[in-house]
């Protein structure tokens, strides 16, 4: 069975699920700001997409000039 998760890549999936965790949290609060008023929840929206945007470019750029 070790042998089956290390082929897996079960350590990745495992690392992965805090990120999971903050993408939920922050889809959660735009989702209740659309509710409460438009304009900030655009503002948070733009706030979090450029943050993402930067933590792919950090995470993908490391991959591709090793």
């Amino acid at each position: 069975m070790y042998e089956g998760v290390q082929s897996f890549g079960m350590a990745k999936v495992v690392e992965g699920i805090p990120a999971l965790l903050h993408a939920a949290v922050f889809l959660f609060l735009i989702d209740f700001l659309f509710h409460i008023n438009n304009i900030i929840a655009y503002t948070v929206l733009c706030i979090v997409v450029l943050c993402a945007a930067l933590y792919t470019v950090v995470t993908v750029l490391p991959a591709i000039y090793c």
